[in-house]
């Protein structure tokens, strides 16, 4: 949801709805560590994510997008804020190498320690210290070294590898909040269009879906980048543009009966949860611009679910 509008408003309703959310201490301290981190990189629009409990600390995170000058939709940036700083820092980006890591650590609960190592490549250097140069043999100097400028070099010679980073917790939380996203982060369809420059834009002037268009799945969209190539191909057709319809819908997912929709008792107000990831929740309410969603858990999939259904 985005820090400046609705914020509290999302919260309280996906609280009454799923009882789950954030206590004023923590309401408080995230604000104001979103409001630094949007002073900071000016981004255009930026969303709280949500919260993943740890054994020793939480983590709070957040994305910002920028959508000027990005064909098609844009990269999401995620940061992340243990408990006991409330400081934002970039979550970075996973590697291939380490995706054997992180199933191997994923059975494991996150100990809110981003920078413990679970598995070691490298030795680090400890602060202040650096690699002393390689020495010159002595009695070697200048004169005795080649100077030819076209001597050759072998380009068969084995080269170094490159040292590989170490698999630290940040960046197995990295790993978990990329796989949420990837098959969550829903909207109400509408709420953002596609520019005749195939730039996305969130839609300032969305007015909401009707009660009865509440319950139906294909009126909530991934708000991610498009999946299906179907969908692909739609939105790269011109005639995508100005459509509301942009982004993969959540009843096109791979997995059938992931999801679930509750309406409060006035019928007005939507709750889609997550099946396949429990304690992930959107909300919106009908024929306004209120809409948002957070995440509250462990970061555990529901991997019986394909076979439940």
């Amino acid at each position: 949801m985005n820090v400046y509008k609705n914020f509290d408003k999302c919260l309280d309703i996906i609280s009454s709805f799923n009882g789950v959310g954030l206590n004023i201490d923590e309401k408080l301290k995230l604000e104001i560590a979103l409001r630094e981190l949007h002073s900071e990189k000016k981004f255009e629009e930026l969303f709280f994510w949500g919260k993943i409990i740890g054994e020793e600390n939480d983590y709070f995170i957040c994305y910002g997008i920028n959508f000027e000058g990005h064909y098609g939709f844009p990269g999401k940036e995620f940061y992340f804020a243990p408990s006991n700083t409330f400081k934002f820092e970039l979550l970075p980006e996973t590697y291939p190498y380490h995706d054997d890591d992180f199933k191997v650590s994923y059975s494991k609960p996150l100990k809110g320690k981003p920078e413990e190592i679970i598995k070691k490549y490298k030795e680090e250097v400890p602060e202040g210290e650096e690699q002393e140069e390689e020495k010159q043999p002595e009695g070697e100097d200048e004169e005795n070294k080649p100077t030819d400028p076209d001597a050759s070099v072998d380009d068969n010679a084995p080269k170094k590898p490159e040292p590989k980073e170490n698999f630290t917790e940040k960046l197995k939380l990295s790993y978990i909040v990329r796989q949420i996203d990837t098959d969550t982060s829903v909207i109400p369809k509408g709420a953002v269009k596609l520019t005749p420059e195939h730039q996305y834009r969130m839609n300032k002037t969305y007015k909401g879906l009707k009660p009865n268009e509440l319950r139906n799945f294909a009126n909530y969209i991934h708000f991610r980048p498009i999946i299906k190539e179907e969908k692909k191909l739609e939105v790269e057709n011109s005639d995508a543009v100005f459509s509301w319809d942009v982004l993969d819908s959540i009843d096109t997912d791979d997995v059938k009966g992931s999801w679930s929709i509750q309406l409060d008792p006035s019928k007005k107000i939507s709750n889609v949860r997550s099946l396949l990831w429990p304690g992930y929740y959107a909300v919106h309410q009908s024929e306004s611009n209120l809409f948002g969603s957070i995440y509250y858990g462990k970061g555990k999939k529901n991997a019986e679910l394909p076979f439940m259904i």
